[in-house]
């Protein structure tokens, strides 16, 4: 959960999420004009897609807005941070959102999954692993295994 204090908005489908997309847009397009000083200043905007597979149904493209600064992402303060299930996961790689974060340098935490998925990023194919494991891959570094962890507060709430 996100509190209300770290929460500006929330989509609850793919139409109001390409809405908000629209409005990152606007504000990202006014951060390049600003000062180093404000640059520094500026909020950072954290953008966290849950369940990208069923946001992106249907060809709505409600990251598209978003595409132009996903290059220049680290300047402009943008993080955008994508989950979906690992089943699919091969043929969702070519989402050209997910293609752009993959080819501007993008980290991938891939957690357990089924090898007959496919190949889900250079010589990185889902695996078995226990809850809470997975295998994260970033550029020009060794994929490693991590382990995720709730804190005790979270812990309980999805059973």
């Amino acid at each position: 959960m996100i509190g209300d204090d770290y929460l500006a908005a929330h989509a609850r489908n793919a139409l109001q999420a390409r809405g908000l997309a629209q409005s990152i847009a606007s504000e990202l397009d006014q951060r390049p004009n600003r000062t180093p000083e404000e640059q520094a200043r500026s909020p950072r905007v954290v953008v966290l897609v849950d369940d990208y597979d069923i946001v992106g149904a249907g060809g709505t493209d409600p990251l598209g807005p978003l595409l132009p600064y996903l290059p220049s992402a680290r300047d402009l303060g943008l993080h955008l941070i994508i989950t979906r299930p690992v089943a699919g996961a091969s043929r969702a790689m070519y989402d050209r959102v997910l293609q752009v974060t993959r080819d501007t340098g993008g980290s991938l935490l891939l957690m357990s999954g089924e090898r007959a998925e496919g190949q889900i990023a250079p010589r990185i194919y889902p695996e078995r692993f226990p809850p809470g494991r997975g295998r994260f891959v970033r550029r020009g570094d060794r994929p490693h295994i991590v382990q995720v962890a709730l804190p005790p507060a979270v812990q309980g709430l999805d059973g």
